[in-house]
């Protein structure tokens, strides 16, 4: 191992001038600084009318889709404080809250009789009272825990060669530091083709008024190193090297190499296998129902700075600025969970300005405040001319449906108006 070090920083010289980025053009830092907190905390007067357009939206976790009774009542409460749109999620862990789809039922709902579809009568009830829904999907993140999923349909059990690994080509399916669980692997064109076909699947069966992304990443710079990754950037790298060039590589002990040496070529890779999954489910989505809006919630660290050292640009490659700049996000939702109002607001200002044709819909992580904060975070979006919000989650401030305060709350100081729901632009170009 001493010796591996001297090894590469000479391969690195005999390779110096190839490694040229692969990045997408980057973004730069916003022109106007943040907003200052006497520009943020707002008036207790500041109310939208009645005919204002603003998303008003929660994320609903799928243990709120235990029951019937559970289901309805979400309905219940978004109607009853004025709120116009759901994230319901109905892939959890590479499973279905729904009937007749691609992967096995969730191991949730095994007391709930099989007939009992929680999106279908979610869809049912939301309808009637005018509240969008959109089918919320954990993409590339799915399982975590030591027992591996009882269906052997699952794809944990039916398809491993698809799991990400790390440096040392190891599979980890426990939460760590770095990392939820298991997640499937962006570099492997099968399983980017399988999360296109569910995804394809819900938009196709359910009248549903969108398709949500979340998970769409890699878990962080330490993940990726299978030896079939190895391969395929390999494949990528070699014809732009001389013989003499790979002769030296492959005289470097170390599996990780070619990453090690072309980092900038490497993120670019893991990025691209990203964006390949949201531009195929987009362009595919919008055939069969071009006015179904796709979505997804999206990292904002760094997005303030310099976008191309963001983490989301570059430890766990999501270009989603780039999605916006080739119209493949018909809306993005940055989580901006923080607790502080100006910090919440200068991530929300970047997202605005460089939104391109894409609305905006700040996600507020109300989780972690008290009612009076997530008030002072809308308004804080409606001034940045943010297209809405989103609440994280209806299952933290309500208590799964028993507590109804908080909301009250929240419509009392900022909803007491009722607001249309932001049409998607009917001139968008299909890219």
């Amino acid at each position: 191992m001493m010796m591996l070090f001297p090894r590469l920083i000479l391969t690195a010289t005999l390779l110096a001038g190839l490694s040229s980025a692969a990045f997408a053009q980057p973004l730069p830092a916003p022109e106007s600084p943040p907003p200052t907190e006497e520009d943020l905390i707002p008036p207790t007067q500041f109310i939208i009318g009645p005919q204002d357009r603003e998303a008003r939206a929660m994320w609903v976790v799928r243990y709120a889709l235990a029951s019937p009774e559970s289901v309805r009542r979400i309905v219940e409460l978004a109607r009853t404080h004025k709120f116009n749109a759901l994230f319901v999620q109905v892939r959890g862990r590479g499973d279905a809250y729904y009937t007749g789809g691609l992967e096995p039922r969730t191991e949730f709902l095994e007391g709930q009789p099989p007939e009992f579809d929680p999106l279908a009568l979610l869809i049912r009830e939301a309808r009637i009272e005018g509240i969008q829904v959109h089918a919320w999907l954990n993409t590339f993140y799915l399982w975590s825990g030591t027992a591996l999923p009882k269906s052997p349909q699952h794809l944990v059990n039916a398809h491993p060669e698809w799991l990400l690994a790390d440096r040392t080509g190891t599979v980890q399916y426990t939460a760590g530091a770095d990392r939820e669980g298991a997640y499937l692997d962006p570099g492997r064109p099968e399983a980017r083709r399988f999360l296109h076909d569910v995804f394809l699947d819900v938009a196709r069966r359910y009248p549903v008024n969108g398709i949500h992304f979340d998970y769409v990443r890699y878990p962080g710079a330490d993940y990726g190193f299978s030896d079939d990754n190895l391969k395929r950037f390999r494949e990528k790298i070699d014809p732009t090297l001389s013989p003499a060039q790979i002769a030296v590589l492959d005289s470097v002990p170390d599996r990780n190499a070619y990453p090690t040496l072309f980092p900038e070529r490497w993120n670019g890779w893991r990025r691209d296998n990203v964006t390949d999954l949201v531009r195929s489910v987009y362009r595919d989505v919008k055939k069969i129902k071009p006015d179904l809006a796709v979505s997804a919630a999206l990292i904002p660290w760094g997005v303030f700075h310099s976008w191309e050292e963001s983490d989301a640009y570059n430890r766990v490659n999501q270009d989603w600025f780039g999605w916006m700049r080739e119209g493949i996000l018909d809306i993005a939702v940055p989580m901006t969970y923080h607790t502080d109002t100006p910090s919440f607001a200068g991530w929300v200002q970047a997202a605005v300005q460089y939104r391109y044709n894409s609305q905006v819909w700040a996600g507020i992580g109300a989780y972690l405040l008290p009612p009076e904060s997530t008030v002072e975070k809308i308004v804080a979006a409606r001034r940045l001319r943010a297209h809405g919000f989103s609440l994280f989650s209806y299952d933290a401030i309500t208590r799964n449906g028993t507590d109804a305060s908080y909301l009250d709350r929240v419509e009392d100081l900022a909803l007491q108006g009722e607001a249309l729901y932001p049409p998607l632009r009917p001139d968008r170009a299909l890219p």
